[in-house]
């Protein structure tokens, strides 16, 4: 799946079926890091834990208090998408270690150079200049949302709640599986995209079963009127 032999640090998900004890004295006895790393992620059960460690040193440290009983409730999994003040660029070299996920790059090639770093001066203000508008950040921004959500899902992390700011909430739904990643780059290249089968001045509103869950609602009103309730629900546009 990787494209590196080695990392300057490894991604542990500890489960309620790891053995911590087990963990921690493979790590004390001198085994690689990625080793380590790709035999806790095939264990069973719900995600207690799950923490980036750079030595064998720093896994046993991380690992003080996760062991004992594993049987309390491990709550859920929330995947939060930022907006446009999250660089692209940041995740380039993301593409270049999972080959896999060089999909989402064709699947949006035009918007691939502002999400890699230039070097000429030249080069540097061309890509400054498309990163302010909107139309080209926000597809960037979407696919390296993507590209992360693909890569921690691969290695089973799941969500059980996605959610964004900014255009964040937009990668958040697509990662709920409202639209597919081809209707996400559309949509983010084109803010102004009407669903055609919402009559103009109309809302359109799924709303979710239990307090605490998320809304998807469409609706061409630019603001929504909101009033005190006991029962708080956040709003995704789309």
């Amino acid at each position: 799946m990787s494209g590196r032999d080695e990392w300057p640090a490894e991604l542990f998900v500890i489960r309620a079926g790891t053995d911590v004890e087990r963990l921690r004295a493979l790590a004390a006895s001198g085994h690689r890091l990625r080793d380590l790393a790709r035999t806790v992620a095939s264990d069973d059960g719900p995600v207690l834990a799950a923490f980036a460690a750079t030595g064998p040193d720093d896994l046993c440290e991380r690992l003080t208090g996760i062991g004992g009983p594993l049987d309390r409730d491990p709550g859920q999994v929330a995947f939060l998408f930022p907006g446009l003040a999250g660089p692209p660029g940041a995740l380039a070299d993301l593409f270049v270690a999972f080959p896999r996920l060089q999909r989402l790059l064709r699947l949006g090639r035009d918007y691939v150079p502002a999400m890699f770093p230039a070097f000429a001066p030249e080069d540097v203000r061309r890509r400054h200049a498309a990163l302010a508008d909107p139309r080209v950040a926000q597809p960037a921004v979407g696919l390296a949302g993507l590209a992360v959500h693909r890569l921690l899902t691969a290695v089973g992390v799941h969500p059980d709640l996605a959610a964004g700011h900014g255009h964040g909430e937009v990668v958040a739904l697509c990662a709920a599986g409202v639209f597919d990643d081809a209707d996400l780059i559309e949509r983010s290249a084109d803010p102004r995209r009407r669903d055609p089968r919402r009559r103009p001045g109309t809302t359109r509103a799924r709303w979710p079963p239990s307090p605490g869950g998320f809304a998807k609602c469409a609706t061409p009103c630019p603001k929504f009127r909101t009033s005190p309730s006991p029962r708080r629900t956040p709003l995704a546009r789309s």
